[in-house]
């Protein structure tokens, strides 16, 4: 986070009359090599300060984190102790989750992939009206993309509904 701060910092002491950048931190949630989770509060809090926005990447804290085990991520210092447990069927849907971080200010947007923990394709962003609806209109890939078939759908739905019930909690112990 240090190198982060540093970074944002240089970019605060441009000119006044030079055009501030805008700055993406795009991150990923829990890294695949090691589990390492990444000190998102510690980021957000930051990008807030900064004025930068943090995309957060899921792929592999979906299924593995939620408000129902983020004791499990030994965060300690970035819980929100008074409601990640408040709803019990939230387990597996992300380390954001986990740590309550799904309404931070800074945060522009996560991405959830479903080929990992759910065992599916495709991905979803989940951020705001503008931010999707900007996406939908003038993202490429998705402007020259269809649709997910209806039976891959049902499979994400499937996957969701069984990661968040009591076999994905016992799973997660």
């Amino acid at each position: 986070v240090e190198d982060l701060r540093r970074v944002l910092r240089n970019l605060m002491k441009l000119k006044p009359s030079a055009i501030k950048p805008s700055v993406l931190i795009v991150i990923e949630s829990v890294y695949s090599m090691d589990g390492d989770i990444a000190p998102m509060k510690d980021i957000l809090d930051l990008a807030e300060l900064t004025g930068a926005a943090v995309i957060v990447d899921e792929a592999h804290g979906l299924g593995i984190y939620g408000r129902t085990n983020a004791e499990d991520m030994a965060l300690e210092s970035s819980l929100e102790k008074t409601s990640h447990r408040d709803n019990v069927d939230a387990g597996g849907t992300g380390a954001l989750a986990a740590l309550n971080l799904e309404g931070h200010p800074a945060l522009l947007c996560s991405v959830h992939t479903f080929g990992k923990a759910a065992g599916c394709h495709g991905a979803v962003v989940a951020g705001s009206n503008t931010t999707i609806s900007y996406l939908v209109n003038y993202a490429r890939p998705f402007v020259y993309s269809t649709a997910l078939p209806p039976h891959s759908l049902i499979s994400i739905q499937q996957s969701y509904e069984s990661m968040m019930s009591a076999e994905g909690e016992r799973r997660r112990q």
